[in-house]
């Protein structure tokens, strides 16, 4: 016989099928029933292989080369739906039996058999290739596809690098859509509660979304009965009536403006008067007879805001035994003499002339902030020292702190700061004293902005406990320091 037809499989069929209920046809050749191949489709997609004699059974057309094929039949007892299907494929074994000897008996029939079987293999094969992944007839240099073992290729997909080739990855490729991670635990969720928990809704939004009706899902927002019953009004006359509004204030309900409404309520024409042309709390005040000042008064928010309209300072709230006075001038008052704790005096003055002239011992400090002090008589004075340390190399020198600093040298400094100097166009002056510790050899580096007698900067004496005695001075605020200096004071 010649093959002359390309089929290798028959359906899908749906239940009942072609000359009786539960019989499917096929029409390829097969030699022995075991040539069949049945696969059922589930309602889900899921494909699994029929048992032959379990679940089907094979005919065979008596003549395979006229007529090829044949009929399944499936056990009456098979379950079938309208979405199930049931698919037949050939199923001939890629075995090679038939053997030829040298001088043996010629046989066309076998021959012809073996080349049939390897056809309809070759049929098989081609069903398969159909439902595999090809590369375009057209593509040239394709590289070599091999999918790994499946210990390494378990959770991964398949996927088209940047150049089209096919790749396993466990990943998203270069282009594709990046899903967060909550999405990726949003689409893992089994179920719509398990959804709805994920999407942050409450447990009481929940427990709203399976209300059957309208009235249902009012009575899950907690709707009382009378609410509810408001919603199922016919008209207005039973809303008012079911809120308790009585046949008076069901009068009001109808007066077209607020004039008729203040009419129903009795107002007097008077007081119609003053609503309808007030015009705003202040025209109501004017009308009433409040001036400008009063009006003033009345929106003050507390007695604070009512004083200072009135011109009230802070003496008007004070006990008359306790009265402090933070501002302003007092006339008509008598001296009080230094003796008594006074100023001797009556004007700014008059009282630092007696005081200044009076002499005295000072028991706290006095603050000119940077005034000048004019014909001063010094004695027996000194200048405030603080002693200072460097930290990650700077030495910082306030100015605001004393005139004067001692160091004992800790590290290498590296830089020399002044913070607060005179201000420009002032002389200013401060020593500093650097010790220099045994066995060590801590150096000073100094910025340009010091200026050193010769050109020469100071360098740091190197003995055990040697001190070196610097006078910095400067009249442009700090942008250039003098600088003399002793070395080596032992």
């Amino acid at each position: 016989m010649t093959v002359s037809n390309t089929l290798y499989r028959a359906g899908p069929y749906h239940s009942g099928g072609d000359e009786g209920e539960n019989v499917f046809n096929f029409f390829f050749k097969i030699f022995q029933k075991e040539d069949v191949r049945v696969v059922l489709k589930s309602a889900l997609g899921v494909e699994s292989d029929m048992l032959l004699d379990v679940d089907f059974t094979v005919t065979m057309n008596p003549d395979q080369d006229e007529n090829p094929g044949g009929y399944i039949e499936t056990e009456e007892s098979f379950p079938f739906d309208a979405v199930r299907t049931v698919t037949v494929v050939s199923n001939i074994p890629e075995l090679q039996s038939t053997q030829l000897v040298n001088a043996g008996q010629w046989n066309p029939r076998v021959v012809e058999d073996g080349i049939d079987k390897a056809m309809l293999v070759d049929h098989q094969v081609r069903g398969r290739l159909e439902r595999a992944i090809v590369f375009p007839i057209t593509e040239e240099d394709l590289p070599a596809v091999e999918i790994p073992a499946k210990e390494i290729r378990a959770n991964t997909s398949l996927g088209f690098d940047a150049d089209g080739n096919l790749v396993v990855t466990s990943g998203f490729l270069a282009g594709e859509v990046v899903v967060s991670a909550f999405g990726e635990a949003f689409v893992a969720v089994p179920d719509a509660a398990g959804a709805l928990d994920q999407l942050g809704v409450s447990a009481f939004v929940q427990g709203l979304l399976p209300a059957a009706d309208d009235l249902s899902f009012l009575g899950g927002l907690g709707g009382t009965a009378v609410g509810i019953s408001l919603f199922q009004a016919p008209d207005a006359s039973f809303i008012q009536g079911l809120i308790g509004i009585s046949a008076f204030g069901g009068t009001l309900l109808d007066d077209a403006n607020s004039d008729a409404a203040l009419a129903t309520l009795g107002v007097t024409p008077y007081m119609i008067t003053v609503n309808t042309t007030a015009g705003s709390a202040g025209g109501l005040l004017t009308l009433l007879g409040f001036s400008a000042f009063g009006i003033t008064l009345t929106d003050d928010a507390n007695a604070a805001a009512a004083r200072t309209t009135l011109g009230l300072g802070t003496i008007a709230t004070q006990d008359a035994a306790t009265v402090a006075i933070t501002g302003g001038s007092i006339v008509g008052i008598t001296d009080l003499a230094l003796a008594d704790g006074g100023t001797g005096a009556s004007t700014q003055a008059g009282a630092f002339t007696a005081i200044v002239a009076a002499g005295g011992t000072m028991t706290g400090e006095i603050n000119h902030a940077d005034q000048l002090v004019t014909r001063p008589l010094l004695k027996d004075y000194s200048i405030e020292s603080e002693a200072v340390t460097s930290a990650a190399g700077i030495l910082t020198l306030d100015m605001t702190t004393g005139n004067a600093f001692t160091v004992t040298l800790s590290e290498n400094i590296a830089a020399v700061v002044v913070s607060n100097p005179p201000a420009p166009g002032t002389f200013g002056e401060l020593w500093l004293a650097f010790t220099q510790p045994p066995a060590q050899n801590y150096t000073v580096t100094w910025a340009a902005t010091y200026l050193f007698p010769g050109g020469t900067d100071h360098a740091m004496s190197a003995g055990d406990n040697e001190v070196d005695v610097l006078h910095l001075k400067t009249v442009n605020g700090g942008t250039t320091w003098f600088v003399d200096f002793k070395n080596a004071y032992a």
